[in-house]
């Protein structure tokens, strides 16, 4: 059985995200600070992951997911057009 982590990065690297950068944990608790208003960052546990998605107003509902860091690697995931872009650039310099 495939991890989690293995999962999604076959799954959106591949399919949806277009881009990966190495960020370290500290940029990437620094980039999760500034945009917790407008997005949701789930963490799991088991495979050291966080998932990002867009922020729903539906309970118990989790929006588009937009990126996903790998704590083990430090490698972050996104789509280099889509709506995280700009936000994760600056970051990344």
């Amino acid at each position: 059985m495939k991890s989690l982590s293995q999962f999604i990065v076959e799954n959106k690297v591949h399919g949806t995200f277009n881009e990966e950068v190495n960020i370290s944990m500290k940029q990437f608790e620094s980039l999760k600070k500034d945009l917790k208003d407008k997005y949701e960052f789930l963490y799991s546990e088991d495979n050291q992951i966080y998932t990002i998605h867009e922020k729903s107003d539906k309970k118990f509902f989790v929006g588009d997911h937009l990126a996903t860091y790998v704590c083990k690697t430090g490698k972050l995931y996104f789509d280099s057009e889509g709506p995280l872009s700009e936000a994760i650039e600056k970051y990344i310099k």
